[in-house]
């Protein structure tokens, strides 16, 4: 059997996933609200989801913009799988 590890968790990102370099994406996404824009074209599936949250730093409050995203053609596995994350603000 495993020995178990006892620690605590790191400490969770706070609202700068990743470290604010969306900013003005989300800034230029309000200014032209119900467009759809590509965020990133080469990022994990997972960014649309924070989007959506608010725990991207710029898309906050959560709820105030849709994200999407889509699987990047040339990916035989989920390991390696990049995807384009699309998103539009909605106020």
């Amino acid at each position: 059997m495993e020995e178990i590890q006892w620690k605590e968790p790191p400490t969770a990102r706070s609202q700068n996933y990743p470290s604010g370099r969306y900013v003005a994406i989300a800034n230029a996404l309000r200014k032209r609200p119900e467009k759809w824009a590509v965020v990133s074209a080469d990022t994990a599936g997972n960014l649309a989801v924070y989007i959506r949250q608010g725990k991207v730093k710029g898309f906050a409050p959560a709820g105030s913009f849709e994200a999407v995203s889509r699987v990047n053609a040339g990916y035989a596995d989920r390991k390696t799988m990049r995807f384009t994350v699309y998103a539009r603000f909605v106020g």
